[in-house]
């Protein structure tokens, strides 16, 4: 008859653990063979009735979970979690193929060495203290570290996927009482810690986005719109614009604007489909109308197809 299994100290026993931690509580280093455990990747375990067990499937397999990225970092504690991995944990908008990427990308302290392991991307670099945070207990990028990383993944993303990354770190927040709310981070922010980053594979890229990013866009496809005006040949618009009468009255808070055209461009993409947020657009565009401000709206569609016509009709009122 097969010996019952040592059991567990209640630390292990809620969710993955290392091989070094397993010893360090007393047990024998066949306990990791014992059927009510399962190997979830070299060196770390959980036990196969912890809350969060996927089945007998590796980490490398179905992908790590956060709780399995905490073991990890607890074995290899240079480990930091950077890249598309950081951005996905961070809320921050990939192209589809990265934000459904599976693999962990880790950077390494650069001459610590780095483990090979399968699901995990490795990096070697120095990361600054100012630029790791905690998200979940793991150890993460910060939002402006994270950005200068990804682009040493141009041109898979591109400088627009780059940029609409850079916009969103800046991002302002929102409350329905006041509005938008200044960002966490600055434009000076991110711009030190690129100068943090020193020199590195796709630091072209990374000097482009610092030109094109900026402060204060509410969201990726009003990112995409400001750089498809652009690339129509059209002077850059501003950024939520306040606007205001010739009579000195005070008018909304709008996406994009034209001042010197007195054109107003307004990306409607889903926070508009709200009643509030859809009251609040027929106040804006009928004031705009009092006060000699043509509003130009676009969807998506318009952005994917590049705003040659958007740009045509803007270019036309500017003539007018």
């Amino acid at each position: 008859m097969p010996l019952r299994p040592v059991a567990l100290p209640d630390s292990l026993i809620s969710g993955p653990f290392t091989t070094r931690e397993l010893l360090a509580a007393g047990a024998p280093a066949q306990r990791v063979r014992s059927p009510d455990l399962r190997r979830v990747a070299h060196g770390i375990h959980r036990p196969r009735s912890a809350s969060g067990s996927t089945g007998d499937a590796t980490a490398a397999e179905r992908g790590w979970l956060p709780e399995e990225v905490r073991a990890y970092q607890r074995m290899v504690p240079h480990a930091v979690v950077s890249h598309t991995t950081a951005a996905r944990l961070h809320g921050l908008p990939l192209p589809a193929w990265a934000a459904d990427e599976r693999d962990v990308h880790l950077t390494f302290t650069a001459g610590a060495g780095r483990t090979r392991r399968r699901g995990l991307v490795a990096h070697q670099a120095g990361i600054p203290a100012l630029d790791v945070a905690l998200v979940a207990g793991v150890r993460v990028t910060t939002p402006p570290r994270t950005l200068w990383d990804l682009c040493s993944l141009h041109p898979r993303l591109s400088v627009e996927d780059l940029v609409v990354v850079a916009d969103a770190v800046m991002a302002p927040g929102w409350d329905d009482e006041h509005g938008f709310l200044p960002g966490e981070h600055s434009a000076a922010a991110l711009r030190e810690a690129l100068g943090r980053r020193g020199r590195f594979r796709g630091v072209r890229a990374a000097r482009e986005v610092a030109e094109r990013m900026r402060e204060d866009v509410a969201s990726p496809m009003e990112t995409r719109t400001r750089l498809a005006l652009v690339d129509q040949g059209l002077p850059e618009p501003e950024v939520q614009v306040r606007l205001w009468g010739e009579d000195g009255a005070k008018g909304p808070v709008v996406d994009l604007a034209f001042p010197q055209w007195r054109v107003v461009v307004q990306y409607e993409g889903a926070r508009h489909r709200t009643r509030e947020q859809q009251e609040r657009d027929v106040r804006r565009d009928r004031w705009c109308a009092d006060h000699g401000w043509t509003v130009i709206k676009v969807v998506a569609a318009d952005v994917h197809a590049g705003l040659g016509p958007v740009a045509a009709r803007i270019l036309r009122l500017a003539r007018q």
